[in-house]
């Protein structure tokens, strides 16, 4: 949940000198464009001073409101998300099952792959991506082949109170699942997707970054482009 409270701190400190649009700090020596926004008691409606302005008429640090982040709306739509139904959700640190899964996937410009086992069989799968699907970014594809195949796993009853182990190639993919969020607004949902699995199965979750050469020494960066003989 704290990745999804980012947002709201933007918002908040975002009228400070020295931020951008989406509320982060800019590099020094860049001043911000945005003005401030200040009641008008005589007039009765709002108006937008420059920081010097707001601090000679109000004779205070910080405004009585502040603009909405864009980063805000996200947030509050994910955790809507996060927090519904009637009861809280339990968050699982320790699975209760002896036996873990391990999950590999990879995605190449025209294909996907991947594959996972367990103590007693391996199950892969591969595909071609349609036109539309080959136009997106490299870590879209990635990120979404990954999560597509734990919905699928989900959907097929073997992830609820499991530990698996998901390893990727792509570093975005891995630091947005611990960071919690992304420049890129289609990796961030694609993210939001994958915490609302381990929710509702109560799996725990382990993403881990590996080289591009173990990928293709275990045969998953073959099957993303068609070769079941790779590895």
């Amino acid at each position: 949940m704290p990745p999804y409270l980012k947002g709201l701190h933007l918002t908040i400190d975002g009228w400070r000198p020295g931020r951008d649009e989406e509320g982060f700090k800019l590099k020094e020596g860049v001043r911000r464009k945005r003005p401030y926004i200040a009641w008008e008691w005589e007039l009765e409606y709002l108006v937008d001073l420059t920081p010097e302005e707001f601090a000679k008429r109000m004779g205070c640090e910080g405004p009585d409101r502040v603009f909405p982040v864009e980063r805000l709306r996200r947030d509050i739509d994910a955790l809507t998300q996060l927090l519904s139904g009637e009861s809280p959700s339990i968050t699982v640190v320790r699975s209760g099952s002896y036996f873990s899964f391990y999950l590999m996937g990879d995605a190449s410009g025209k294909g996907f792959g991947s594959a996972y086992w367990d103590q007693s069989d391996l199950y892969w799968e591969s595909g071609h991506y349609g036109p539309k699907m080959q136009e997106e970014s490299s870590n879209f594809r990635e990120a979404d082949n990954l999560v597509r195949r734990l919905e699928k796993m989900e959907e097929e009853g073997i992830l609820a109170d499991k530990e698996i182990f998901v390893f990727t190639d792509n570093s975005t993919f891995e630091g947005t699942f611990y960071k919690g969020h992304s420049t890129s607004e289609k990796i961030c949902d694609i993210i939001l997707r994958l915490r609302l699995v381990q929710q509702r199965t109560g799996c725990v979750l382990h993403v881990t970054h590996v080289a591009g050469t173990r990928m293709k020494e275990a045969g998953i960066d073959g099957l993303s482009r068609g070769d079941l003989l790779e590895g």
